[in-house]
């Protein structure tokens, strides 16, 4: 007879060897290349069998010119048991550099002059599919003067989607229960019938939400613990794409967060970058103006302390207190907020001296990814002695159980701490928060054994957090923040070089 803990183990095996064997048909579709111009390859009922097999991701040498890569996919009648129709097709990927367009029988469902951004899901089958329904795909990657790497592509049918997901959430909810050392977890375990993973399922979902019923008294304990989804939309502004495509992405991640924000009204939003919003007000008037009032009903939170998301080694300490001068400056003006947050997700590095910057400047609280010490929260202390709180964790990150699961822990066990702050939604190239990530959070807040999650801002997370430091001893960071991508300052020196002396210079001139 296995021990309880050898039960466990054994359950949650089996829970993931299920949703492994479901999820396998993600990869199915089978791709053929062709290296050169091929006018009809859109089309629905082009004849792709001589060009060449492929597994992806696969790195083309776009500089020999254009290419096309197709695959057709036969609705299935059911995946591992689960019936397909009507549910939502999509086919979803990571980002890809350089310019792209998409076909689905016949019809371009997506074009992209410089990235392809084809997370969300972007590409769309079908709302409503039925077995044995064909659809042809077409991938037109444009030249480009570098090789392109084409990544997988993962396509999924929604109602299967609802199954991994309660799969998924289950294997989370046990987990975590269990390293909060709550007897319930063994209750539920020796109570499930694994009988069901033989069957079909809808018997192995009921016999989860029965579990959960045993779980779910110790929802109060669960609920003790607190993460902040802060919807973000990272935009690098023109960094591999003219400025006309920055305006564009601009533009449609602002109107794609005020439409989401009029269907889901618990739907919070931080963007930073005070030039976002100029760009905005300057051509968009009516977005901006929609814009104000999500920031005045407190839906969207305004992170432009500075004008850009600057790079922070290569600028003087001039140039960096004028970020942050025009950039509140600007906030305040349009919208009467301060941010007393620094928002620097991706930034290849961080000078010593920027809590000093900070401080005086009368921002407490620092966010970022790149080039952190291994702490989640932490003091960073300049050598004068200014300190900012700051927090690190991925930008754009997508909204699953065990994500969020991984993040309470992170707090909860180095410092003891319940609350804890998720950043998600789609960038580089803008996007922000998706419908999926929206109904994700919406699943997650319904079951009892996971933490309490609740659409917030990054101000509230700072100022919940600060007031629980009481007693807690937190590292002090005492350092710069580097490095990473060794090698990128070296890259075209001597425009680096100029550029510093400019800003010398413009210090100068305006002394004199």
């Amino acid at each position: 007879m296995k021990s309880p803990d050898g039960r466990y183990k054994s359950l949650v095996k089996r829970l993931r060897a299920k949703h492994h064997e479901i999820t396998k048909y993600r990869s199915k579709p089978k791709w053929r290349l062709f290296q050169g111009s091929a006018p009809e390859a859109y089309r629905a009922d082009f004849d792709e069998s001589s060009w060449k097999s492929i597994n992806l991701p696969l790195l083309i040498d776009a500089r020999r010119g254009e290419s096309w890569l197709r695959c057709t996919v036969t609705v299935p009648e059911e995946v591992a048991g689960i019936k397909v129709s009507d549910s939502t097709a999509n086919l979803s990927s990571r980002i890809m550099l350089g310019g792209s367009e998409v076909y689905v029988n016949s019809k371009r469902v997506m074009r992209a002059e410089y990235w392809t951004e084809l997370r969300g899901p972007r590409i769309v089958l079908n709302d409503r599919v039925k077995p044995r329904e064909k659809y042809a795909i077409a991938f037109h990657v444009y030249p480009y003067h570098e090789p392109i790497n084409v990544p997988a592509f993962k396509l999924t049918y929604s109602k299967v989607e609802e199954v991994t997901f309660e799969i998924d959430s289950f294997i989370q909810e046990l987990r975590f229960l269990k390293e909060l050392k709550e007897s319930v977890v063994r209750e539920a375990v020796e109570a499930f019938n694994i009988e069901v993973f033989e069957k079909g399922p809808e018997d192995l979902l009921r016999e989860i939400e029965t579990a959960r019923e045993v779980l779910s008294k110790a929802s109060k304990t669960a609920k003790e613990f607190k993460v902040h989804l802060i919807g973000h939309a990272h935009i690098d502004m023109n960094w591999l794409w003219p400025w006309k495509d920055t305006v564009d992405t601009i533009r449609n991640t602002f109107t794609t967060m005020v439409n989401l924000m009029e269907q889901s009204r618990d739907l919070h939003f931080s963007q930073s970058q005070a030039v976002t919003y100029r760009i905005v007000e300057e051509q968009f008037p009516q977005l901006f103006e929609k814009m104000k009032r999500n920031v005045k009903d407190g839906l969207w939170e305004v992170t432009a302390a500075t004008w850009v998301e600057a790079d922070l080694n290569m600028g003087g300490t001039e140039a960096l207190a004028r970020q942050i001068l025009h950039g509140k400056r600007y906030v305040k003006e349009k919208f009467g907020v301060e941010p007393e947050i620094c928002w620097e997700p991706d930034t290849f590095g961080h000078v010593w001296t920027y809590p000093q910057i900070l401080q005086k400047s009368g921002i407490k609280y620092y966010y970022f990814m790149r080039c952190g010490k291994a702490h989640p929260l932490f003091w960073w202390e300049g050598p004068d002695g200014s300190k900012v709180l700051a927090f690190t964790s991925v930008y754009n990150n997508f909204v699953t159980p065990g994500n969020i699961v991984e993040i309470c822990r992170r707090l909860y066990d180095d410092y003891g701490l319940k609350t804890s702050m998720f950043v998600y939604g789609v960038g580089d190239h803008g996007g922000g928060p998706t419908v999926e990530d929206l109904a994700a959070a919406h699943k997650i807040q319904k079951k009892a054994a996971l933490p309490e999650i609740t659409f917030s801002s990054a101000q509230e997370f700072f100022s919940e957090i600060e007031a629980q430091l009481n007693g807690v001893s937190l590292p002090v960071v005492k350092d710069e923040l580097n490095t990473i991508f060794d090698g990128c300052y070296t890259t075209h020196g001597d425009i680096k070089r100029y550029n510093r002396l400019c800003e010398r210079l413009l210090v100068d001139a305006e002394k004199l």
